[in-house]
Parts: C-alpha cells; sequence; structure tokens
C-alpha cells in the first residue's frame, strides 16, 4: 500500500497478485474507514513535520512557493499554507482531533 496527498487530493494505491486482490481491497477499505493512529504514532508524525518544516525554512525554494501561494490565497485561504502545515499548528494537534 502507498498513499500520498496534495492541496486538494488523497491518493491511496496498491498492487498484489489477482489472488489476493480481496485481502488488499480490505486493507484498502480499513485504511482509508478506520486507520489506527496510536499516541505515539502521532507524536512520533508531529516529530517528523517539525523537522521538516524546520529544513524547510532555509530552502530558497520552499520560501518561494510559501510567499507566492500566500500572495495568490490570502486571507487563510487552505492553498495559501503548505501541506507540512506550520509549527504552531503541527504542536497542538492532539490524538483527540483526529478520532
Amino acid at each position: 500500500l502507498s498513499a500520498w496527498t496534495s492541496q486538494d487530493a488523497l491518493m491511496v494505491s496498491g498492487k498484489t497478485l489477482t489472488a489476493r486482490l480481496p485481502t488488499l481491497l480490505e486493507l484498502l477499505a480499513e485504511s482509508l474507514t478506520g486507520p489506527a493512529l496510536d499516541k505515539a504514532e502521532l507524536e512520533r508524525e508531529k516529530t517528523s513535520r517539525l523537522t521538516s518544516i524546520a529544513q524547510q525554512a532555509d530552502q530558497p525554494s520552499t520560501l518561494l512557493w510559501k510567499t507566492t501561494y500566500e500572495l495568490l490565497y490570502p486571507g487563510g485561504h487552505p492553498y495559501g499554507s503548505l501541506l507540512l502545515g506550520d509549527e504552531a499548528s503541527v504542536r497542538k494537534v492532539q490524538k483527540a482531533d483526529l478520532d
């Protein structure tokens, strides 16, 4: 299974042998309808995002992208912010927010 996101899409896909297709479809359905995310896993993801945000702060291409989209989509429009979020928003996410 693999997954990715963009500003306006979520893609989940998988490859398998034909004989195992029913199992793959069950896993895909489960990952979309009942994902399991424990507190430790959430904290690992938050740490990973915070690290990425800090690393991107020094990258001219990211700064250009962020500034351009903030100008194109002002006033808190979702497209005006990075997919990773910002440090404040990542830090305040709690498990209950995702249940």
